[in-house]
């Protein structure tokens, strides 16, 4: 089984994206924000109905100004929470064995992943929501990667990205390509179907030949 993928490199008619929304097929949307308040209110509105049918969101900001769209989703679908900031990291990080600082939590989403790059500069949370949950912390121990499980009154999962540069800058296969795909399986709720096969041992997670998600691949 493999994911079909519709990209608009802008806004669409909002006939076409309503109907895209709607189709059946259709299980997560991801949102790349940028510097503009870009998305009128019928397709915030679109994006929170989506949500609430059990859609998932992939929601990704960076560094300010390049998180206005994103936060006016968020308004909608975790209000209370934000992007922002411009946090220089470029660095690495790698599975943590503690509850805090730099690198990830054990989860589905870091199955097989080595080490992830964290993006160039990125955004840091700001505000609250009780969903939220953060697995992933830049380097500098904040963090920048948070999910919401999606099990409120049949709502889809979301997970909150601060730093898009990851989904194309020092992009390689122990990382950023396991990361998505495992992301994507992820928001599918796919894991509701595989044991968690995950080790992590000695500070990184052990890598499987074919990944978490061998649905996807």
């Amino acid at each position: 089984m493999g994911l079909k993928l519709k990209i608009w490199k802008g806004i669409p008619s909002f006939a076409e994206f309503q109907t895209t929304l709607n189709a059946p097929e259709t299980k997560q949307l991801w949102v790349i924000s940028t510097n503009s308040d870009c998305i009128p209110s019928q397709f915030l509105t679109e994006i929170q109905s989506f949500h609430r049918r059990n859609g998932a969101l992939y929601l990704l900001g960076d560094n300010d100004p390049y998180n206005v769209s994103v936060n006016t989703v968020l308004a909608r679908v975790l209000p209370g929470l934000t992007l922002s900031g411009n946090y220089h990291g470029a660095k690495l990080v790698s599975a943590r064995s503690g509850a805090s600082g730099p690198g990830f939590e054990p989860h589905y989403i870091f199955t097989g992943v080595q080490n992830l790059y964290e993006g160039i500069t990125i955004a840091r949370f700001t505000g609250r929501h009780s969903s939220i949950q953060y697995i992933m912390n830049s380097s500098e121990g904040q963090p920048v990667l948070g999910i919401v499980e999606g099990t409120d009154n049949g709502c889809g999962r979301i997970a909150v990205d601060g730093g898009f540069t990851r989904l194309f800058h020092t992009w390689d296969n122990a990382g950023s390509a396991r990361f998505v795909k495992n992301i994507a399986g992820w928001l599918c709720a796919l894991d509701d179907d595989c044991p968690l096969e995950a080790k992590f041992v000695s500070g990184r997670a052990a890598p499987r030949s074919g990944g978490l998600f061998s649905k996807l691949l």
